[in-house]
């Protein structure tokens, strides 16, 4: 999967938000909301291994990153998960902010 948005061509000065989501609508509701509420360039995956491998190799150097924790790699076979995923970002790139989302649950007003 490419992101949503390439870093390709990007002021390496670009603050950028990588999100790692991979419910389509949540993820570009996501990315929407940083584009209009932020001067940071917003990349979205929803593939998490190929995010991580950009990390790891240092061709994509994230200011912030918020994934998905729950988010299982199915069709990859490295079965990456969201949890490990924030432990290899946190101990191996050099991120310095990583916000993790639960979508487990349900609001309160559903219990009603």
């Amino acid at each position: 999967m490419t992101p949503t948005r390439t870093s390709q061509g990007a002021d390496k000065h670009t603050k950028t938000i990588v999100v790692i989501e991979d419910n389509d609508s949540i993820g570009e509701f996501i990315v929407e909301v940083i584009q209009q509420e932020t001067s940071y360039q917003a990349l979205r995956f929803a593939d998490g291994y190929e995010a991580w491998t950009l990390m790891q190799y240092r061709r994509l150097l994230p200011n912030l990153l918020i994934l998905d924790y729950n988010f299982v790699d199915l069709e990859d076979v490295s079965g990456l998960t969201g949890q490990r995923l924030a432990y290899l970002a946190r101990c191996y790139s050099n991120c310095k902010y990583i916000v993790v989302l639960n979508q487990f649950g349900k609001n309160r007003s559903e219990e009603h």
